[in-house]
Protein backbone atom coordinates (compact mmCIF):
# COMPACT_ATOMS: atom_id res chain seq x y z
CA UNK A 1 0.00 0.00 0.00
CA UNK A 2 1.56 3.33 -1.04
CA UNK A 3 1.67 6.20 1.43
CA UNK A 4 -0.84 8.28 -0.51
CA UNK A 5 -3.41 5.49 -0.38
CA UNK A 6 -2.88 5.13 3.36
CA UNK A 7 -3.75 8.81 3.85
CA UNK A 8 -6.75 8.82 1.51
CA UNK A 9 -9.23 7.66 4.17
CA UNK A 10 -8.68 10.60 6.54
CA UNK A 11 -11.93 12.43 5.76
CA UNK A 12 -13.93 9.23 5.90
CA UNK A 13 -12.47 8.31 9.29
CA UNK A 14 -12.63 11.81 10.77
CA UNK A 15 -15.51 13.68 9.08
CA UNK A 16 -15.28 16.58 11.56
CA UNK A 17 -11.58 17.16 10.94
CA UNK A 18 -10.66 20.38 9.17
CA UNK A 19 -6.88 20.36 9.70
CA UNK A 20 -4.02 17.91 10.17
CA UNK A 21 -1.08 18.15 12.57
CA UNK A 22 1.97 16.01 11.72
CA UNK A 23 4.27 14.89 14.52
CA UNK A 24 7.63 15.60 12.87
CA UNK A 25 10.84 14.37 14.45
CA UNK A 26 12.96 15.01 11.35
CA UNK A 27 13.64 11.27 10.94
CA UNK A 28 12.92 9.29 7.79
CA UNK A 29 9.50 7.92 8.74
CA UNK A 30 7.98 11.18 9.94
CA UNK A 31 9.53 13.03 6.99
CA UNK A 32 7.98 10.57 4.54
CA UNK A 33 4.61 11.07 6.26
CA UNK A 34 5.01 14.86 6.18
CA UNK A 35 5.90 14.83 2.47
CA UNK A 36 3.06 12.44 1.54
CA UNK A 37 0.56 14.53 3.50
CA UNK A 38 1.68 17.68 1.69
CA UNK A 39 1.00 15.94 -1.64
CA UNK A 40 -2.22 14.08 -0.79
CA UNK A 41 -4.25 16.00 1.79
CA UNK A 42 -6.42 18.91 0.67
CA UNK A 43 -6.65 20.57 4.07
CA UNK A 44 -4.47 22.94 6.11
CA UNK A 45 -1.40 21.19 7.49
CA UNK A 46 1.05 22.09 10.20
CA UNK A 47 3.97 20.24 11.77
CA UNK A 48 4.99 19.88 15.40
CA UNK A 49 8.56 19.09 16.48
CA UNK A 50 9.07 18.05 20.11
CA UNK A 51 12.62 18.72 21.30
CA UNK A 52 13.57 16.54 24.25
CA UNK A 53 17.09 17.89 24.73
CA UNK A 54 18.38 14.45 25.75
CA UNK A 55 21.42 14.31 23.43
CA UNK A 56 23.79 16.80 21.89
CA UNK A 57 23.09 15.57 18.34
CA UNK A 58 19.51 16.77 18.64
CA UNK A 59 20.53 20.42 18.93
CA UNK A 60 20.53 20.84 15.13
CA UNK A 61 17.26 18.99 14.49
CA UNK A 62 14.84 21.93 14.97
CA UNK A 63 16.73 23.91 12.31
CA UNK A 64 16.66 20.92 9.94
CA UNK A 65 12.92 20.46 10.51
CA UNK A 66 12.28 24.16 9.93
CA UNK A 67 14.18 24.05 6.62
CA UNK A 68 12.31 20.98 5.37
CA UNK A 69 8.93 22.39 6.36
CA UNK A 70 9.77 25.69 4.64
CA UNK A 71 10.45 23.80 1.40
CA UNK A 72 6.98 22.20 1.65
CA UNK A 73 5.31 25.47 2.78
CA UNK A 74 4.11 23.79 5.97
CA UNK A 75 4.22 25.87 9.17
CA UNK A 76 6.27 24.28 11.96
CA UNK A 77 6.09 24.72 15.71
CA UNK A 78 8.92 23.48 17.94
CA UNK A 79 8.13 22.75 21.58
CA UNK A 80 10.77 21.90 24.17
CA UNK A 81 9.50 19.06 26.35
CA UNK A 82 10.35 18.62 29.99
CA UNK A 83 11.46 14.98 30.31
CA UNK A 84 11.38 13.72 33.88
CA UNK A 85 12.28 10.14 34.69
CA UNK A 86 9.31 8.91 36.73
CA UNK A 87 10.85 5.50 37.35
CA UNK A 88 9.57 3.98 34.09
CA UNK A 89 12.85 4.46 32.23
CA UNK A 90 14.07 7.15 29.85
CA UNK A 91 12.20 5.81 26.81
CA UNK A 92 8.83 5.84 28.57
CA UNK A 93 9.49 9.22 30.19
CA UNK A 94 10.35 10.81 26.83
CA UNK A 95 7.25 9.28 25.27
CA UNK A 96 5.04 10.62 28.07
CA UNK A 97 6.56 14.08 27.59
CA UNK A 98 5.84 13.96 23.84
CA UNK A 99 2.22 12.96 24.29
CA UNK A 100 1.72 15.67 26.90
CA UNK A 101 2.83 18.19 24.26
CA UNK A 102 0.67 16.56 21.57
CA UNK A 103 -2.41 16.72 23.78
CA UNK A 104 -1.82 20.36 24.67
CA UNK A 105 -1.27 21.42 21.05
CA UNK A 106 -4.03 19.48 19.31
CA UNK A 107 -7.13 21.49 18.33
CA UNK A 108 -10.69 20.14 18.39
CA UNK A 109 -11.01 20.14 14.57
CA UNK A 110 -7.57 18.62 14.04
CA UNK A 111 -6.13 15.12 13.58
CA UNK A 112 -2.64 14.31 14.80
CA UNK A 113 -0.77 12.06 12.32
CA UNK A 114 1.99 9.78 13.66
CA UNK A 115 4.39 7.82 11.45
CA UNK A 116 4.38 4.48 13.30
CA UNK A 117 4.50 1.53 10.90
CA UNK A 118 4.09 -2.26 11.01
CA UNK A 119 7.61 -2.87 12.33
CA UNK A 120 7.01 -0.40 15.16
CA UNK A 121 3.82 -2.31 15.99
CA UNK A 122 5.70 -5.61 16.11
CA UNK A 123 8.31 -4.12 18.42
CA UNK A 124 5.63 -2.68 20.70
CA UNK A 125 3.82 -6.01 21.00
CA UNK A 126 7.03 -7.91 21.80
CA UNK A 127 8.07 -5.28 24.35
CA UNK A 128 4.77 -5.58 26.15
CA UNK A 129 4.80 -9.36 26.06
CA UNK A 130 8.24 -9.33 27.66
CA UNK A 131 6.80 -7.17 30.44
CA UNK A 132 4.01 -9.64 31.11
CA UNK A 133 1.25 -7.46 29.70
CA UNK A 134 -2.42 -8.36 29.70
CA UNK A 135 -4.92 -8.30 26.87
CA UNK A 136 -5.03 -4.50 26.66
CA UNK A 137 -1.24 -4.31 26.30
CA UNK A 138 -1.27 -7.02 23.65
CA UNK A 139 -3.41 -4.74 21.49
CA UNK A 140 -0.22 -2.65 21.16
CA UNK A 141 -0.73 0.73 19.46
CA UNK A 142 -4.28 1.58 18.33
CA UNK A 143 -4.63 2.85 14.79
CA UNK A 144 -6.66 5.79 16.08
CA UNK A 145 -8.00 7.16 19.35
CA UNK A 146 -9.14 10.41 20.91
CA UNK A 147 -6.41 12.67 22.25
CA UNK A 148 -7.06 15.91 24.09
CA UNK A 149 -9.55 17.96 22.10
CA UNK A 150 -8.93 16.05 18.86
CA UNK A 151 -7.90 12.65 17.54
CA UNK A 152 -4.70 10.71 16.94
CA UNK A 153 -4.22 8.59 13.80
CA UNK A 154 -1.45 6.25 12.67
CA UNK A 155 -2.14 5.95 8.92
CA UNK A 156 1.05 3.97 8.17
CA UNK A 157 0.50 1.24 10.74
CA UNK A 158 -0.17 -1.41 8.07
CA UNK A 159 2.89 -0.41 5.97
CA UNK A 160 6.26 -2.08 6.18
CA UNK A 161 9.34 -0.05 6.98
CA UNK A 162 10.69 -1.04 3.54
CA UNK A 163 7.74 0.66 1.80
CA UNK A 164 8.43 3.85 3.70
CA UNK A 165 12.16 3.66 2.95
CA UNK A 166 11.43 3.17 -0.74
CA UNK A 167 9.18 6.25 -0.76
CA UNK A 168 11.82 8.37 0.98
CA UNK A 169 14.45 7.36 -1.59
CA UNK A 170 12.15 7.88 -4.56
CA UNK A 171 11.26 11.37 -3.38
CA UNK A 172 14.92 12.12 -2.55
CA UNK A 173 14.03 13.19 0.97
CA UNK A 174 16.64 14.36 3.44
CA UNK A 175 16.29 13.33 7.07
CA UNK A 176 18.24 13.15 10.30
CA UNK A 177 19.48 9.93 11.88
CA UNK A 178 19.00 9.54 15.61
CA UNK A 179 22.24 7.99 16.97
CA UNK A 180 20.38 6.60 19.98
CA UNK A 181 18.49 4.24 17.63
CA UNK A 182 21.56 2.03 17.46
CA UNK A 183 22.02 1.86 21.24
CA UNK A 184 20.89 -1.64 22.19
CA UNK A 185 20.84 -0.76 25.87
CA UNK A 186 17.33 0.46 25.09
CA UNK A 187 14.84 -2.41 24.94
CA UNK A 188 13.17 -1.35 21.71
CA UNK A 189 16.49 -1.02 19.90
CA UNK A 190 17.57 -4.44 21.20
CA UNK A 191 14.44 -6.00 19.70
CA UNK A 192 14.92 -4.08 16.44
CA UNK A 193 18.60 -4.99 16.00
CA UNK A 194 18.89 -8.44 17.56
CA UNK A 195 15.55 -10.18 17.95
CA UNK A 196 13.27 -9.27 15.06
CA UNK A 197 15.87 -10.00 12.34
CA UNK A 198 16.11 -13.57 13.68
CA UNK A 199 12.34 -13.93 13.70
CA UNK A 200 12.10 -12.65 10.12
CA UNK A 201 14.82 -15.06 9.02
CA UNK A 202 12.70 -17.96 10.22
CA UNK A 203 9.27 -16.40 9.62
CA UNK A 204 9.45 -13.77 6.83
CA UNK A 205 5.91 -12.58 7.64
CA UNK A 206 6.69 -12.06 11.33
CA UNK A 207 5.83 -8.35 11.39
CA UNK A 208 2.56 -8.92 9.56
CA UNK A 209 1.57 -11.78 11.85
CA UNK A 210 2.46 -9.86 15.01
CA UNK A 211 0.42 -6.89 13.79
CA UNK A 212 -2.51 -9.24 13.08
CA UNK A 213 -2.23 -10.66 16.61
CA UNK A 214 -2.33 -7.12 18.01
CA UNK A 215 -5.49 -6.36 16.00
CA UNK A 216 -7.22 -9.48 17.31
CA UNK A 217 -6.19 -8.58 20.86
CA UNK A 218 -7.64 -5.09 20.36
CA UNK A 219 -10.96 -6.59 19.20
CA UNK A 220 -11.05 -8.91 22.22
CA UNK A 221 -10.21 -6.01 24.55
CA UNK A 222 -13.08 -3.95 23.14
CA UNK A 223 -15.48 -6.83 23.77
CA UNK A 224 -14.16 -7.36 27.30
CA UNK A 225 -14.42 -3.64 28.06
CA UNK A 226 -18.07 -3.59 26.99
CA UNK A 227 -18.75 -6.42 29.46
CA UNK A 228 -16.68 -5.03 32.33
CA UNK A 229 -17.73 -1.37 32.17
CA UNK A 230 -21.25 -2.02 33.59
CA UNK A 231 -19.65 -3.88 36.51
CA UNK A 232 -17.35 -0.91 37.18
CA UNK A 233 -20.24 1.56 37.05
CA UNK A 234 -22.30 -0.56 39.43
CA UNK A 235 -19.57 -0.27 42.08
CA UNK A 236 -18.82 3.44 41.69
CA UNK A 237 -20.15 6.23 43.90
CA UNK A 238 -21.11 9.66 42.61
CA UNK A 239 -17.60 10.98 43.34
CA UNK A 240 -16.03 8.24 41.19
CA UNK A 241 -14.70 6.17 44.09
CA UNK A 242 -15.07 2.37 43.97
CA UNK A 243 -16.82 0.39 46.70
CA UNK A 244 -14.20 -1.93 48.22
CA UNK A 245 -16.77 -4.39 49.62
CA UNK A 246 -18.48 -4.61 46.23
CA UNK A 247 -15.11 -5.36 44.63
CA UNK A 248 -14.20 -7.88 47.34
CA UNK A 249 -17.42 -9.85 46.75
CA UNK A 250 -16.83 -10.28 43.01
CA UNK A 251 -15.31 -13.46 41.60
CA UNK A 252 -11.50 -13.31 41.58
CA UNK A 253 -11.22 -12.91 37.80
CA UNK A 254 -13.82 -10.13 37.88
CA UNK A 255 -12.00 -8.39 40.75
CA UNK A 256 -8.83 -7.92 38.72
CA UNK A 257 -10.72 -6.91 35.57
CA UNK A 258 -12.95 -4.37 37.36
CA UNK A 259 -10.04 -2.91 39.34
CA UNK A 260 -7.92 -2.57 36.19
CA UNK A 261 -10.78 -0.93 34.25
CA UNK A 262 -11.51 1.50 37.10
CA UNK A 263 -7.85 2.47 37.47
CA UNK A 264 -7.65 2.97 33.71
CA UNK A 265 -9.87 6.05 34.18
CA UNK A 266 -7.23 7.74 36.32
CA UNK A 267 -3.86 5.99 36.27
CA UNK A 268 -1.63 6.95 33.29
CA UNK A 269 0.21 3.60 33.33
CA UNK A 270 -1.68 0.32 33.58
CA UNK A 271 -0.81 -1.63 36.74
CA UNK A 272 1.01 -4.93 36.40
CA UNK A 273 -0.44 -8.25 37.51
CA UNK A 274 1.69 -8.27 40.71
CA UNK A 275 0.49 -4.73 41.48
CA UNK A 276 -3.15 -5.74 41.01
CA UNK A 277 -2.68 -8.70 43.34
CA UNK A 278 -0.98 -6.46 45.91
CA UNK A 279 -3.82 -3.92 45.76
CA UNK A 280 -6.46 -6.59 46.23
CA UNK A 281 -4.52 -8.03 49.16
CA UNK A 282 -3.15 -4.92 50.89
CA UNK A 283 -5.77 -2.29 50.11
CA UNK A 284 -9.08 -4.03 49.42
CA UNK A 285 -8.37 -6.82 51.91
CA UNK A 286 -6.89 -4.63 54.66
CA UNK A 287 -8.57 -4.58 58.08
CA UNK A 288 -11.68 -2.43 58.40
CA UNK A 289 -10.09 0.37 60.45
CA UNK A 290 -7.01 0.70 58.21
CA UNK A 291 -6.33 3.53 55.75
CA UNK A 292 -3.99 1.82 53.26
CA UNK A 293 -2.11 3.68 50.53
CA UNK A 294 -0.70 2.09 47.36
CA UNK A 295 1.60 4.15 45.12
CA UNK A 296 1.19 3.90 41.34
CA UNK A 297 2.40 5.89 38.37
CA UNK A 298 0.96 9.40 38.55
CA UNK A 299 -0.63 9.11 41.98
CA UNK A 300 -1.82 6.76 44.69
CA UNK A 301 -4.71 4.46 45.47
CA UNK A 302 -6.26 4.99 48.92
CA UNK A 303 -9.12 3.49 50.89
CA UNK A 304 -11.37 5.54 53.16
CA UNK A 305 -14.52 4.24 54.83
CA UNK A 306 -14.52 1.26 52.52
CA UNK A 307 -14.24 3.31 49.31
CA UNK A 308 -11.23 3.19 46.97
CA UNK A 309 -10.09 6.64 45.82
CA UNK A 310 -7.54 7.70 43.20
CA UNK A 311 -5.39 10.62 44.39
CA UNK A 312 -3.43 12.32 41.63
CA UNK A 313 0.18 13.30 42.28
CA UNK A 314 -0.43 16.46 40.23
CA UNK A 315 -2.86 18.24 42.56
CA UNK A 316 -2.30 21.99 42.16
CA UNK A 317 -0.54 23.91 44.92
CA UNK A 318 -3.02 25.88 47.00
CA UNK A 319 -2.24 29.45 48.06
CA UNK A 320 -2.53 30.09 51.83
CA UNK A 321 -5.30 32.60 51.13
CA UNK A 322 -7.11 34.06 48.14
CA UNK A 323 -9.00 37.34 48.16
CA UNK A 324 -12.50 37.11 46.71
CA UNK A 325 -12.70 40.60 45.29
CA UNK A 326 -15.99 40.18 43.44
CA UNK A 327 -18.29 37.63 45.14
CA UNK A 328 -20.71 37.93 42.21
CA UNK A 329 -18.20 35.98 40.10
CA UNK A 330 -16.86 32.44 40.69
CA UNK A 331 -13.42 32.11 42.26
CA UNK A 332 -10.93 29.48 41.06
CA UNK A 333 -8.57 28.28 43.78
CA UNK A 334 -6.45 25.27 42.86
CA UNK A 335 -8.86 22.55 41.71
CA UNK A 336 -11.84 24.32 43.32
CA UNK A 337 -14.25 26.56 41.46
CA UNK A 338 -16.32 28.31 44.12
CA UNK A 339 -19.57 30.14 43.47
CA UNK A 340 -21.59 32.03 46.08
CA UNK A 341 -24.63 31.71 43.82
CA UNK A 342 -24.72 27.94 44.45
CA UNK A 343 -27.30 26.33 46.74
CA UNK A 344 -24.70 26.36 49.49
CA UNK A 345 -24.04 30.05 48.93
CA UNK A 346 -27.73 30.95 49.05
CA UNK A 347 -27.85 29.74 52.65
CA UNK A 348 -25.21 32.29 53.64
CA UNK A 349 -26.28 35.44 55.50
CA UNK A 350 -23.22 37.60 54.99
CA UNK A 351 -23.11 40.92 56.86
CA UNK A 352 -21.27 43.91 55.36
CA UNK A 353 -17.58 43.06 55.17
CA UNK A 354 -14.33 44.64 54.06
CA UNK A 355 -12.60 41.47 52.88
CA UNK A 356 -13.78 38.02 51.81
CA UNK A 357 -11.18 35.27 51.58
CA UNK A 358 -10.73 31.58 50.94
CA UNK A 359 -8.19 29.90 53.19
CA UNK A 360 -7.19 26.35 54.02
CA UNK A 361 -6.68 24.51 57.27
CA UNK A 362 -3.49 25.21 59.18
CA UNK A 363 -4.54 23.65 62.51
CA UNK A 364 -6.54 24.69 65.55
CA UNK A 365 -9.49 26.25 63.70
CA UNK A 366 -12.91 26.15 65.41
CA UNK A 367 -16.40 27.00 64.16
CA UNK A 368 -19.59 27.77 66.12
CA UNK A 369 -22.52 25.69 64.82
CA UNK A 370 -26.11 25.27 65.95
CA UNK A 371 -25.11 22.73 68.61
CA UNK A 372 -22.12 24.65 69.88
CA UNK A 373 -18.48 25.22 69.00
CA UNK A 374 -16.57 22.42 67.26
CA UNK A 375 -13.03 21.91 66.10
CA UNK A 376 -12.58 21.97 62.34
CA UNK A 377 -10.57 18.75 62.51
CA UNK A 378 -13.43 16.85 64.17
CA UNK A 379 -16.03 18.40 61.84
CA UNK A 380 -14.12 17.22 58.76
CA UNK A 381 -13.69 13.73 60.22
CA UNK A 382 -17.38 13.41 61.10
CA UNK A 383 -18.38 14.73 57.67
CA UNK A 384 -16.49 11.89 55.98
CA UNK A 385 -13.87 14.06 54.29
CA UNK A 386 -10.93 11.76 53.42
CA UNK A 387 -7.68 12.60 55.27
CA UNK A 388 -5.84 13.71 52.10
CA UNK A 389 -8.59 16.26 51.32
CA UNK A 390 -8.96 17.83 54.75
CA UNK A 391 -6.19 20.35 54.14
CA UNK A 392 -7.73 21.12 50.72
CA UNK A 393 -11.26 21.89 51.92
CA UNK A 394 -11.99 25.60 51.26
CA UNK A 395 -12.74 27.77 54.29
CA UNK A 396 -14.67 31.01 53.78
CA UNK A 397 -13.56 33.96 55.92
CA UNK A 398 -15.19 37.39 56.19
CA UNK A 399 -12.98 39.96 57.96
CA UNK A 400 -10.99 37.14 59.62
CA UNK A 401 -14.13 35.36 60.87
CA UNK A 402 -14.61 31.73 59.81
CA UNK A 403 -17.95 31.91 58.05
CA UNK A 404 -18.25 28.46 56.48
CA UNK A 405 -16.55 25.19 55.63
CA UNK A 406 -17.39 24.96 51.95
CA UNK A 407 -20.34 22.65 51.20
CA UNK A 408 -20.17 21.16 54.72
CA UNK A 409 -21.20 23.65 57.42
CA UNK A 410 -22.05 27.32 57.87
CA UNK A 411 -21.32 29.09 61.15
CA UNK A 412 -24.55 29.60 63.15
CA UNK A 413 -24.50 33.39 63.02
CA UNK A 414 -24.14 33.33 59.21
CA UNK A 415 -26.72 30.59 58.45
CA UNK A 416 -30.06 31.85 57.07
CA UNK A 417 -31.85 28.65 58.05
CA UNK A 418 -31.04 29.34 61.71
CA UNK A 419 -31.57 33.09 61.56
CA UNK A 420 -35.09 32.62 60.14
CA UNK A 421 -36.22 30.33 62.97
Amino acid sequence: MPLGEALSTLRQRFPDARKALIAYSGGRDSHALLHAASQQLDMPLRALHVAHGLQSAAADWPAHCAAQCAQLSIPLKTVHADVRDTGQGLEASARNARYTVFEAELAADEVLLLAHHAHDQAETLLLRLMRGTGLRGMAAMPESRSLGAGHLWRPLLALSVDAIADYAREQQLRWVEDPSNSDTRFDRNYLRKNVLPLLRERWPQADKQLAAAARRAAQAEQLLSSLIEPLVNAGCAADGSLDGLYLYNLASAQQAAVLRAWLQRYCPLAPSEPQLRAILRDVVGARADASPVFLLSGGSLRRHRGQLHWVSADLPVLPPRSDWRNPELPLQVGEHQLNLRSDFGRRLALPPFESLQIRFRTGGERIRLRGGERSLKKLLQDSGVPPWLRDRTPLLYADDQLVAVWNISIAANFDKSIANQ
